[in-house]
């Protein structure tokens, strides 16, 4: 019995000591790994600790409460006859694939027949429009994003959102058409700030419908420039919208942020929300059992889960970092480095990827589009300006310098070439452009193009011709 005693005291005290290491090596792990973070949040230019949670925004101040009532009532912009039912439906659709074509060619005198056409379908859109400006003059925006779901969660305001920015859009330039000034810019006012609400929301998928619905009134708010000017008092109301846009670093602090709260457990989705409840688990194949009670170990436990969310937390800021150097120009001028690393097999299934935040492949193409969306919105601002300086001086300025302090703080340069912005006088206008990806000026030229496969798809990732960003008026 003594023997015994002894032998069981010697494996208690072996027991003890290996719970004080597997303790000491997790919470020194832990430690390192929280350093490690912290030190490249601070290389990066990021935050810490992570910030993630907004604070309540109530319905009174919420522009998404408003915004939902709005997605009620608007119809999306008629286009494809072929696919409508009425004969109503058929001629309004016609019209509007019309419409789209002359402002696509610039042709502003032979838009009215095409516009009373769609005079009805304007009128259903009355009170949407309305919500959708009373929206846009709220500061606060949170469409409640249920993170948690991951490949379930609900993005449906996304796609809410850029059919309401295609309806206002095509309202303002209805509104130049008929010479109504003020209506034109207070829709394209509107439209920029619906891309605005979704600022910081942290998925690659909102920043990239931000992108598309900025393309969406960038391109409508330059008909409408051509077909009746923008009054002075919305020019700076469009200007500080357009700043907005120049700024994408919140965003990409806030997807860390976002990435990184997920190394606290409570934030994790629960085990039984991927694998059902334990109980029903037990009753699986061992198998099963086996791969549910390893993924709760390590992603749901308090022993691993907080030390793995931090390992592939480090994994995909060093992986963004290699993505985003490799990524710095358009699809089509990607090196090969770059698309084997797009293509490597053994990518870590982060947290980021696992549940729809943004990939560091995504995240690094969607820096791609916000490079050129900061263009446009450069190339706008610059342009505004000089109407701006037109109206209180009588002349276009000789030199873009000539707009800072007064009518600019400062005269932003080219974010392709880091040059000035090209710009010279044509007629009784002027054109101003960046030169875009390709570096190379093109005349304030861009010329795309579309080709199809036998089955009438489009290939994408083709080269335009030319490719620069114009802003111009013949005003």
């Amino acid at each position: 019995m003594k023997r015994l005693g002894k032998r069981m005291r010697i494996f208690l005290i072996v027991v003890w000591c290996l719970i004080v290491l597997v303790v000491a090596v997790r919470l020194g792990s832990e430690a390192i790994l929280t350093a490690k973070l912290k030190r490249m949040a601070s290389d990066m230019g990021l935050s810490w600790p992570p910030r993630v949670t907004p604070s309540p925004i109530a319905d009174s101040e919420n522009a998404a409460t408003v915004y939902r009532m709005a997605w009620k009532l608007i119809e999306d912009v008629p286009s494809y006859p072929e696919g409508q039912d009425s004969d109503e439906a058929k001629r309004e659709a016609a019209a509007g694939d019309s419409l789209f074509d002359k402002l696509e060619a610039d042709d502003y005198d032979n838009l009215l027949e095409d516009i009373e056409l769609l005079r009805p379908y304007l009128a259903r859109q009355e009170e949407g429009l309305k919500l959708l400006v009373e929206a846009a003059s709220r500061d606060k925006c949170d469409f409640n994003v249920d993170y948690s779901q991951g490949f379930e969660t609900d993005l449906s305001h996304l796609a809410n959102s850029r059919r309401a920015a295609r309806v206002l859009g095509f309202a303002a330039v209805v509104a130049a058409a008929d010479g109504d000034a003020d209506a034109a810019a207070k829709y394209s006012w509107a439209l920029f700030t619906i891309g605005n609400h979704l600022a910081y929301e942290s998925l690659t998928i909102s920043q990239l419908v931000r992108c598309a619905i900025f393309g969406i009134g960038y391109g409508y708010l330059g008909d409408v420039s051509s077909l009746c000017g923008i009054p002075p008092e919305w020019r700076a109301r469009l200007s500080k919208e357009f700043s907005r846009y120049t700024d994408w670093d919140t965003w990409v602090n806030m997807t860390y942020e976002r990435i990184m709260a997920l190394a606290d457990m409570e934030t994790w989705v629960e085990g039984k929300a991927r694998f059902g409840d334990y109980e029903t688990l037990l009753a699986r194949p061992a198998p099963e059992i086996f791969a549910g009670l390893l993924t709760w170990l390590l992603f749901d436990s308090r022993l691993l889960g907080p030390l793995v969310a931090k390992m592939n937390a480090i994994k995909y800021l060093q992986l963004s970092e290699e993505y985003d150097q490799l990524q710095r120009n358009p699809s089509y001028q990607l090196s090969d480095e770059y698309w084997a690393f797009a293509d490597e097999p053994d990518w870590p299934r982060i947290y980021a990827v696992a549940y729809g935040f943004a990939s560091p492949w995504g995240l690094a193409r969607a820096r791609g589009e916000m490079r050129k969306v900061r263009a446009k919105a450069i190339v706008a601002q610059v342009g505004l300006a000089l109407s701006t300086c037109k109206d209180e001086t009588g002349s276009y300025p000789g030199r873009l310098s000539a707009l800072a302090p007064t009518f600019l703080d400062e005269v932003p340069l080219d974010p392709y070439s880091d040059e000035p912005l090209i710009y010279r006088r044509e007629g009784e206008g002027f054109v101003v452009y960046s030169v875009g990806y390709d570096g190379e000026d093109d005349g304030g030229v861009y010329e795309e193009i579309i080709r199809y496969t036998s089955s009438n798809t489009p290939v994408y990732g083709i080269p335009p011709e030319k490719d620069d960003i114009a802003w111009r008026t013949s005003r």
